[in-house]
């Protein structure tokens, strides 16, 4: 998203995955990433999209992301619980 005229419609993905419609009015001050809303709000132009739908593809990016990080955790926490059990056992003996 790079020149534009305003207003402009764009699409935002919140923290929560919810994507919400902003029109923007202006840029950010002296060329700073950011474009403003009619009430001040600003919001970095890395988090506005020109549709709907690519908002939606980098939520799924998102989730991919997190659903990664979740399955290397848990392999992490079994190779633990594995060790932490052989270490039970070889102590017992």
């Amino acid at each position: 998203m790079t020149q534009r005229t305003y207003p402009y419609i764009a699409w935002r993905l919140t923290r929560t995955f919810q994507i919400i419609q902003v029109e923007l009015v202006a840029g950010g001050i002296y060329g700073s990433g950011y474009d403003r809303t009619e009430t001040g709000h600003s919001y970095p132009l890395s988090e506005l999209f020109v549709s709907k739908d690519a908002a939606i593809a980098e939520g799924e990016r998102r989730l991919a992301a997190v659903e990664a990080d979740i399955a290397r955790r848990q392999m992490n926490l079994e190779r633990r619980r594995r060790e932490l059990s052989d270490q039970r056992r070889a102590n017992c003996s």
